[in-house]
């Protein structure tokens, strides 16, 4: 299986852009039966938040976590309850 390693996309595009562009690579590469992973450049790796200041967690990226596995995902409360 051919890997399509490790994309990701600056913080300085337009969240509505950087939402279709992982969405459109993520299906490019299902299409093709690749296995994929994502990378957010200077995002702290994006589906999580992180404070880097209080050193915590901030809430999951919903919007993303979609765009990456569809638009039916059911993404957790958090912090969990």
């Amino acid at each position: 299986q051919l890997y399509f390693g490790e994309f990701g996309c600056l913080p300085t595009v337009a969240r509505r852009e950087r939402l279709a562009y992982y969405a459109d690579l993520v299906g490019v590469a299902e299409t093709h039966d690749m296995a994929w992973a994502n990378w957010d450049y200077k995002g702290d790796f994006g589906i999580v938040g992180y404070d880097r200041e209080t050193k915590t967690n901030k809430a999951p990226d919903v919007e993303l976590i979609r765009a990456l596995l569809g638009e039916k995902t059911v993404v957790p409360a958090f912090p969990a309850q």
